[in-house]
């Protein structure tokens, strides 16, 4: 267990966390079609060295919600150092603890979590019914990096988790499969077959008003409301049902920063 220890350099690496943001702007816009909540932070330290998403407009058609981010390799190496000195402001002897890491369980960190993370990172959830659910859920996620590597990590990840569960009948599975330069990952490979096939997310209606500027964005998120209304919708009082059903769709894109400048924006569009 960790110990707390206020002689040690948690506090310095608070202030040091803290500053890495810099000072945030924000604006309310309304349009016919839409409401926007724009945010500019300047004078951020941290520059992730991230290129603009691949392929999310043509992600599975019947996509309900993703979240995706560029940069996730170079994001842990910078924070790394930083992270390192929270933990051991807390009294921990990082690389000690880090190395039975390792010989415990084959993990090898920070180098495995930027492996996984790599260039980019995608998490897609399919439109079904959570409630009713025949068999698992169809949520994925495609990882572009090293495949080979990215693979051998998460069968490591497999294993433990099916020693966690005691070792007894089939243990936890995934089903995973490089594809396109990416390694798709998915609860069944019925899924992840999909997730390896491209769609039209794109022709989606709201998509590209609630994702602007997607084609140079580095991080963007998506939920289609219209998609998962109605597991939602008996829930919300009556005299504001009317208003739920109205809305069709929320999204998020963050650009690129450039000279300690980065801007995102939040949408929320209606039918």
């Amino acid at each position: 267990m960790l110990k707390l220890n206020a002689d040690q350099s948690m506090p310095a690496a608070m202030d040091e966390l803290a500053a890495l943001s810099g000072r945030s702007a924000f604006a309310l816009r309304f349009d016919s079609d839409y409401l926007e909540f724009a945010q500019v932070n300047r004078g951020q330290k941290v520059t992730v060295d991230a290129k603009p998403l691949k392929d999310i407009a043509n992600l599975p058609t019947d996509t309900a919600g993703f979240y995706s981010f560029g940069g996730g390799s170079d994001a842990v190496k910078q924070m790394w150092p930083i992270l390192k000195k929270l933990a051991a402001g807390s009294g921990a002897n990082v690389d000690a603890e880090l190395k039975q890491v390792e010989q415990q369980t084959g993990l090898v960190l920070p180098a495995d979590l930027q492996t996984l993370l790599g260039q980019q990172f995608d998490v897609v959830v399919a439109k079904q019914d959570f409630a009713e659910l025949a068999g698992m859920p169809k949520v994925g996620v495609r990882m572009w990096t090293d495949t080979v590597k990215a693979q051998s990590i998460l069968d490591k990840l497999v294993t433990l988790a099916t020693q966690a569960g005691g070792g007894s009948g089939p243990g936890f599975k995934l089903a995973t499969k490089a594809t396109n330069g990416h390694l798709d990952v998915a609860l069944d490979d019925s899924y992840r077959s999909t997730l390896a096939t491209a769609g039209n997310l794109s022709s989606t209606a709201g998509f590209a008003t609630v994702l602007p500027q997607l084609q140079t964005s580095v991080q963007a998120m998506y939920v289609n409301l219209d998609a998962i209304e109605s597991q939602y919708l008996d829930q919300v009082p009556a005299d504001y049902r009317e208003l739920v059903k109205a809305l069709q769709s929320v999204g998020m894109t963050s650009q690129p920063a450039k000279d300690g400048e980065q801007h995102s924006v939040l949408r929320l569009s209606v039918n």
